[in-house]
């Protein structure tokens, strides 16, 4: 079918006769003279390749039908790799509210159902927040977009040009990079302002207005927020509120 487009562009654009252009691209005269036959199968597949579409998080515990729709409803978590220097493996566990940042305890965590995820610890510490799992399809991350999306800039920003000489030296690193990435990160979301910026703003709107909203609490008013170990001065003062993250 390819040839037989090629052979028909040719003599209608050029001089070329059709005995030299059959020549030309290996095709036999007869063979282009006789009409083509009808090949349902392949205007069948075409159709099916024309309805196709890729479905991303459409699994029953996926991030499209198990859409977080208010804060501490869904959190996902996963785990990523890497290595010091010295072939040290590294492990650390990412923990996202997909909905806004992390406060309190979650109605449900999206995750996969590896080992980590079904220990016994991790169960009892579900049983006693009253958290529900939501595990999604064996070899689908894609369902847990929001936080694979998340795993992909950690990589990029931090892990793929940071080379770890001990696990000091990662902790401190990556942490480092944690309370910029969730205290001094411009966001588009909020309007091209960081996290602090914004909670600024809003905190100072909801003063001039004589209201309180405990979504918006101080960080030193915040339930939950935990002094970090790995905290160091020269990047981030005493008042920033340290989360699971």
């Amino acid at each position: 079918m390819r040839r037989r487009r090629v052979i028909d562009h040719v003599t209608a654009v050029t001089d070329v006769s059709e005995r030299r252009a059959c020549r030309a691209v290996g095709q036999n005269r007869g063979t282009h003279r006789r009409p083509a036959p009808a090949n349902p199968y392949r205007d069948m597949l075409v159709v099916r390749m024309r309805r196709k579409r890729r479905r991303i998080g459409n699994g029953t515990n996926g991030i499209v039908r198990r859409r977080a729709r208010r804060r501490n409803q869904v959190w996902g978590m996963d785990f990523i790799q890497d290595r010091t220097a010295d072939g040290r493996p590294l492990r650390m566990l990412v923990v996202l509210d997909e909905l806004t940042a992390i406060r309190g305890a979650p109605k449900h965590i999206r995750s996969d159902n590896g080992p980590e995820m079904i220990s016994k610890v991790v169960k009892a510490w579900r049983k006693e927040g009253g958290t529900r799992t939501l595990y999604i399809d064996p070899g689908a991350p894609w369902q847990n977009g929001i936080v694979e999306s998340f795993n992909g800039r950690l990589r990029d920003e931090l892990l793929s040009s940071e080379i770890f000489d001990t696990l000091t030296e990662a902790r401190y690193l990556v942490d480092r990079w944690r309370l910029h990435y969730n205290h001094r990160r411009i966001q588009r979301a909020l309007g091209k302002m960081t996290p602090r910026r914004s909670r600024r703003d809003a905190l100072a709107r909801l003063r001039a207005g004589s209201l309180r909203s405990p979504a918006l609490r101080r960080p030193s008013e915040t339930p939950g927020a935990l002094r970090s170990p790995n905290s160091h001065k020269g990047w981030t003062d005493e008042s920033d509120p340290v989360t699971a993250t």
